[in-house]
């Protein structure tokens, strides 16, 4: 399959408290198709200010119209014709890589949150400019000139000729093959490193069920104590799958953990970051399990590895003004 390193898989946890970490502001885009509501004198809202975290800044954002004119009028919303919300929110992070990284979780949190309250989808449409607001702060007060910043992009890979030109059986996959390949797709096509691990996951899933010469072993409870009854076909061909690329059956319980984090909520710095530490391996073995399924040497199958770089983007120093403080056109800092 690919030919991505197979690591086992590990956990991270952070060594440092987040609440020492400064607060960082993420500023960004969001499509968001409702029309303004209205305040008591009967015109329309400014801005929209949400908190996720309560009392602590972290998770705090703000959203203003890109046009408010436009988005008091009843009018019709398509995709080429977006109801943008220009926003600006507050993460805690240990550097500009880390608030860059929070701070597009946070956007995707709060476009969940709003698709709930307006029973509309909202999709986040970019993250642009990060910078520290602790630092700048100390700008305004005199104390230094430059605040610690970076921006943001799209998602981009470079593109070669098929990694697999002459399987013509490729194209003709078995019918239990279909569901775990879509899902590899997604996973592939995914941005977000909480997104690309459970898609990878889902697919190794999916495919599991299927993956022929599989033993089943007991089944043993938290403590590794044998119980009664066999273990899953999933469980044991996680474990298979594993073996056969010379790593621990036990990396699959470290798996299913990161899986469980993800997809109940955990979204943490902590998580983010052991997701992109086992997402090669997840990949390796949701892939390996559809080339078994195929009939075919997984070694013959080639996919684009998942990036090594957990975030790139410009570290940029930036000069403090006036002129070009970034809080002024928003009325002041956000916290």
């Amino acid at each position: 399959m690919s030919n991505a390193s197979s690591a086992t898989p590990s956990t991270v946890e952070p060594t440092a408290d987040p609440q020492s970490w400064p607060l960082w502001v993420v500023e960004g885009i969001i499509d968001f198709p409702v029309k303004l509501p209205v305040n008591s004198t009967g015109s329309p809202v400014a801005q929209l200010v949400l908190s996720l975290g309560g009392e602590d800044p972290d998770g705090f954002m703000q959203l203003r119209p890109h046009d408010r004119d436009r988005l008091v009028q009843a009018s019709w919303w398509s995709t080429t014709e977006r109801w943008a919300y220009d926003c600006r929110g507050l993460v805690r992070a240990p550097d500009a890589f880390a608030a860059l990284t929070r701070g597009s979780e946070l956007y995707e949190h709060v476009a969940d949150r709003l698709t709930l309250w307006s029973g509309y989808p909202v999709q986040v449409l970019g993250v642009r400019f990060t910078y520290n607001e602790n630092m700048l702060r100390r700008c305004a007060a005199g104390e230094l000139t430059e605040y610690d910043s970076t921006t943001g992009g799209d998602y981009t890979f470079r593109v070669n000729p098929p990694k697999n030109l002459n399987n013509a059986a490729l194209f003709t996959p078995p019918p239990v093959a279909l569901e775990a390949i879509r899902w590899l797709r997604h996973a592939m096509l995914a941005s977000r490193t909480l997104d690309q691990f459970l898609f990878y996951y889902i697919a190794l899933e999916s495919i599991a069920k299927y993956v022929p010469s599989v033993v089943r072993g007991p089944r043993r409870d938290a403590q590794g104590n044998e119980t009664e009854g066999l273990e899953s076909q999933e469980a044991a061909a996680i474990k298979h799958l594993l073996q056969r690329r010379g790593l621990t059956p036990d990396g699959r319980r470290v798996l299913a953990e990161i899986r469980a984090r993800i997809a109940h909520g955990n979204t943490d710095w902590a998580t983010i970051l052991v997701a992109h530490n086992n997402m090669a391996t997840v990949q390796l073995l949701a892939a390996d399990g559809i080339a078994l399924v195929y009939g075919i040497d997984p070694a013959t199958l080639l996919i684009m590895q998942p990036s090594p770089v957990l975030t790139l983007a410009p570290e940029l120093s930036a000069q403090y003004s006036a002129q070009d403080n970034p809080t002024v056109s928003w009325g002041g800092l956000l916290e």
